[in-house]
């Protein structure tokens, strides 16, 4: 920042009140916004049941936005494969309403991961097995081994 004179103007930073280039601060200098961040950070985990919450308030956030192809690509299956769509809206649907209870534990390892509903028949859309991401793409990897 230039004043009027043409003289280089720094800044006094509201927390530590030491004069600083303009570049590093807005208000408050960056040096003292990390410290903030860091004490906040401690504060937060010294609190019981905090690091819990946040690994379920994390599980519970998107992980990316889908891209358009990804999303094109997802309709052209379903609408090639409505049988699998209506299984899935079944399942789901029965799922939010407390008709089906789903596991926390997969079916066949035995870990408690995210699980997922593998339909072996779609058009039999309640006989399901609980699995886990990698146990369902092993077994998905062996039925396209078994077509092949």
């Amino acid at each position: 920042m230039i004043s009027k004179k043409g003289e280089l103007v720094k800044l006094k930073c509201t927390s530590c009140e030491e004069t600083k280039e303009p570049e590093c601060f807005h208000f408050v200098c960056t040096e003292c916004v990390k410290k903030r961040s860091r004490e906040a950070y401690e504060r937060k985990k010294s609190i019981p049941g905090y690091a819990e919450r946040k690994a379920e308030y994390e599980r519970g956030r998107p992980k990316r936005k889908k891209t358009k192809r990804k999303i094109e690509s997802i309709k052209k299956w379903m609408e090639a494969h409505p049988e699998a769509q209506s299984a899935w809206g079944a399942v789901c649907y029965a799922v939010k309403t407390g008709k089906i209870i789903k596991p926390k534990i997969c079916g066949r390892c035995k870990m408690e991961r995210k699980i997922i509903a593998h339909h072996k028949d779609y058009h039999h859309p309640f006989s399901i097995e609980w699995l886990c991401s990698p146990c369902h793409a092993k077994l998905r990897n062996q039925k396209k081994e078994k077509r092949q």
